[in-house]
Formats: C-alpha cells, structure tokens, sequence
C-alpha cells in the first residue's frame, strides 16, 4: 500500500481539479493521497467527495486534509506543511484567507512590472484561465501564484518552459519579482495545531541551506511545536534522504513523504512517486494518524 503526502490541485497551482487528483490516485495503484495546496482548504471537500466513490482493488481511497503555508525563516520562504488538519477550522480558514489577499495586492504589483515592460498580463486573465479548469463550482477563486504566471509565459511565447519563466522573470533578482508578506512561523504552526493537525517541514533542502542550516531550524522551529520533516520528495537525493533520516531521529521527530506533484506544471514530477521510482509506504501515514490521535486526545 502505497501513498502521497504532498500534492497540489488547480485550487492552488497544480493542473488538476481535486477529483481529478484522487482518480490519478486510483490509476497510479495509490491508497492515499493528501491535498496541501497553498494557503488554502478549499480543494478538500470536493476531493474528499470524489474519495468516497473511488476504490483501489475494491479498497476505498483514503484522503487527508492538508496545507501548505508559506513562512519567512532566515531571509527564505519556508513551506510548513499542515497534516490531518480540521478543514473546517475557522480560525485556520480565516487567517488563511488574509494571507491570501495579501497575495492578492503582491499578484497586482507583479503584473504592473509585467505590462511596464510590455508584457500584459492582467490577474482576470490569470483567474479566468484558472477558472476554466476549475470543476468545484463551490471552490473560491483559486489561489493564484508565481506558477500561473510562469505558465502565461510560457503560452504566449516569452519562456521556453516553466523553469525558463522562473529563471528569467519570476526568481528573487528578476526586476519583475515583488516581495511577499509571510507568517511568522510561530503563526503557522500555531494555525496548524489550532486546526488539530501535525506540522512538517516541507522539502528541507529545497532552501539552498547547509546541512548545519537544517539542523538550526529544526532545534528553532521543534520550540515552536514542530512535528516532523518531509524527508521523502521528488527533489530529495538519497544522500539527503539519509541526512534528514538521521535528523528527524535525533530531534524525535516523525516523518513524511511526498511527490509534491503538480500536474502539468511540473511535468516530471509523478503522483506517487518521491525519487527514482521511490514508492512512500503507508506505515509512514500510520505513525503519523497515531501521533495525531496521541496529540489531541483529551
């Protein structure tokens, strides 16, 4: 049994609807899947939907309710990882969506650089597009990022491929690239446990840190209450795999593991699937629903 813990819909910026995810899941042999779109839950009732009809060798899909939020750390965007959250959390929902429109106003100021320079994007266009793929008619505007830019870049002729748009227009030294306001991370996990999920260091080595970077934020973000590190990802070599096995050892902290998939957005990316073929097992899902259980029972 096999499983995925870190993928992304068209809720935020991945290419497929919620339930077009889960029968991915069920095409790709998967027991379970977790949605963490960016700053947002709103994917996760429609995935969960599509969950209950789904099967796996007569076994139904399991689905777990996730998020991915974004924290400034050290000068860098830091992704912290909200597991087994409550969906319907208010408090969750509602900082989440201040965040959001404070990515709204940054989305605006990026495209102003953008038609300064001749080139005219417009954020409707960019939520229209999204919209068309969007088939959750109860979903809120999809949570635009630097992704949907990435792919108008691409349509209309000024990179090659996603990966040309972010290196010559969307990095951090791009005259187009506008500073976001983030959480502290003390806000995100607190939001995370708040919702009674587990918090996790998404794709540590993601940050262009030095090992003793890692290790640093791990001993500053476990006194905040972190849960665990995302030791399996696509991006992740099986020398860094081991590094942060050891880590998470160290520290007594869980595990988890994911594609980070995307979709068409990232192509070579593939649901399921961390590194080489390297197939996640569901024991790592169970230890980590026990610690929930531990966490949280009253």
């Amino acid at each position: 049994m096999y499983i995925d813990l870190h993928t992304h819909s068209n809720v935020s910026d991945g290419s497929l609807s919620p339930s077009d995810l889960v029968g991915l899941a069920v095409k790709s042999n998967l027991s379970l899947i977790a949605l963490t779109d960016h700053d947002s839950l709103d994917g996760i009732e429609e995935a969960k939907e599509a969950a209950k009809k789904a099967t796996n060798n007569n076994k139904p899909i399991e689905l777990v309710a996730g998020v991915e939020i974004s924290a400034y750390y050290m000068n860098r965007d830091i992704h912290i990882l909200g597991l087994l959250v409550d969906e319907t959390d208010r408090i969750l929902n509602g900082d989440l969506a201040r965040a959001n429109q404070k990515r709204n106003a940054r989305n605006e100021k990026m495209a102003e650089n953008f038609r300064a320079a001749g080139i005219p994007i417009t954020i409707e266009e960019l939520r229209d597009r999204a919209r068309m793929n969007n088939t959750n008619e109860n979903n809120k505007d999809t949570v635009i990022t630097r992704a949907h830019f990435a792919t108008y870049l691409v349509e209309h002729g000024y990179a090659k491929n996603t990966q040309d748009a972010f290196d010559k227009y969307l990095g951090e030294d791009s005259p187009f690239y506008v500073n976001r306001e983030y959480l502290e991370p003390r806000k995100a996990f607190d939001l995370i446990h708040q919702a009674k999920g587990l918090a996790f260091i998404a794709h540590p080595f993601l940050y262009d840190f030095t090992v003793a970077h890692i290790e640093q934020m791990l001993k500053d973000f476990k006194a905040l209450g972190l849960d665990g590190i995302e030791v399996f990802h696509s991006t992740h070599n099986k020398e860094q795999e081991d590094i942060l096995l050891k880590l998470a050892k160290q520290y007594d902290l869980l595990i988890t593991g994911g594609s980070d998939f995307h979709g068409d957005v990232k192509p070579k990316v593939k649901l399921g699937i961390s590194r080489d073929n390297l197939r996640i097992p569901y024991s790592i899902y169970e230890e980590i629903k026990k610690k929930k259980e531990e966490k949280y029972t009253c």
